[in-house]
C-alpha cells in the first residue's frame, strides 16, 4: 500500500501595519423614514406622509401633561387591595366590550371607574 504524504498547512500570513490599525467606524445617517413590514390603510399613510414632512409640532404644555398622566396611571395600578363583587353577567359583557375598545383589560377599566368615582371625577350625566 502507498502512504499518502501528509496535507501540508500553509503558512500563516503576516499582518502588516496598516492591517493592523484600526477600521475607522462608519457613521450612519439616520433616517426619519420608517419601513414597516405591515401594510398600512389610508390613514395611516397619511399620519406617516405627514410625520416623514415634519408636519408635527409638539404642543405647549405637553411635559407637564405626560407627567399628570404618569402620576394618573401610578395612582391606578398601586394595586395593594383584593375584592371579590358580583354583579349581572349583561353588566360584564358590556363593560368586557368597553375595556376592549379602549384597549386596556376589563378589570383595569373597573378599577378605573371606581377611583374616578370616588375621586369626584366620575360624574352622572345630566
Amino acid at each position: 500500500m502507498k502512504k499518502l504524504d501528509a496535507v501540508k498547512k500553509p503558512a500563516p500570513v503576516k499582518k502588516t501595519d496598516a492591517a493592523k490599525k484600526p477600521k475607522p467606524e462608519k457613521k450612519l445617517a439616520v433616517s426619519k423614514k420608517l419601513h414597516s413590514p405591515k401594510k398600512l390603510d389610508a390613514e395611516e399613510h397619511a399620519i406617516l406622509a405627514a410625520y416623514e414632512a415634519d408636519e408635527f409640532k409638539s404642543v405647549a404644555g405637553a411635559k407637564l401633561e405626560i407627567n399628570r398622566h404618569k402620576t394618573y396611571a401610578e395612582a391606578t395600578f398601586q394595586k395593594d387591595s383584593r375584592i371579590n363583587i358580583r354583579i349581572s353577567s349583561k353588566d360584564l359583557r358590556l363593560l368586557q366590550k368597553r375595556a376592549l375598545r379602549e384597549g386596556l383589560p376589563y378589570q383595569t377599566l373597573i378599577a378605573s371607574l371606581l377611583h374616578k368615582y370616588v375621586e369626584g371625577r366620575l360624574v352622572e350625566q345630566s
